[in-house]
């Protein structure tokens, strides 16, 4: 099965999260509902 690595940018607070998953759609589910914590806790990418 393939993996899939993201980078997310934040509305709420202009943060960035990356990571990787095998379901693209889930995880970016998992993230707008705050469901799992992201484990890098994000960074600024300025």
């Amino acid at each position: 099965m393939a993996y899939y690595m993201y980078i997310l940018e934040s509305e709420k607070n202009g943060k960035y999260y990356i990571g990787s998953t095998q379901n693209v759609q889930e995880r970016l589910q998992q993230h707008n509902y705050s469901r799992t914590p992201s484990p890098n806790q994000g960074f600024h990418g300025d």
